[in-house]
């Protein structure tokens, strides 16, 4: 615990109280400055690329596409027509997601 001077009666506080007793001054906030900083507002930058994440979205709705092709087969319980489109397409957007999600995963180290 350290003193302080409140910055409205100059009297000795003490930094974990959250008001000065003597006048009821709340304590001012000091900010956090980091290593090299300027005490500015942290800003969170995207490691992700543009290309990786729209690579991400059209694996995913070729995946989920496929999965309904197959589903949703017009012509019954066979395995022909858009069945096996479907089925293609969902196994190619599964492995398509899979290598997108490696490729993010090595870029981010």
């Amino acid at each position: 615990m350290a003193l302080i001077k409140c910055p409205e009666c100059s009297k000795e506080i003490s930094s974990k109280a959250p008001t000065c007793p003597q006048c009821g001054a709340p304590k001012l906030e000091i900010p956090l400055v980091m290593e090299g900083g300027t005490g500015g507002p942290i800003v969170t930058i995207q490691e992700t690329g543009k290309s990786l994440k729209i690579q991400q979205a059209v694996a995913i709705t070729l995946m989920i596409s496929g999965m309904a092709g197959c589903v949703m087969d017009p012509q019954g319980m066979g395995f022909d027509g858009a069945a096996s489109i479907g089925f293609y397409a969902s196994i190619t957007g599964g492995c398509w997601l899979i290598w997108v999600r490696l490729a993010i995963w090595f870029e981010h180290g």
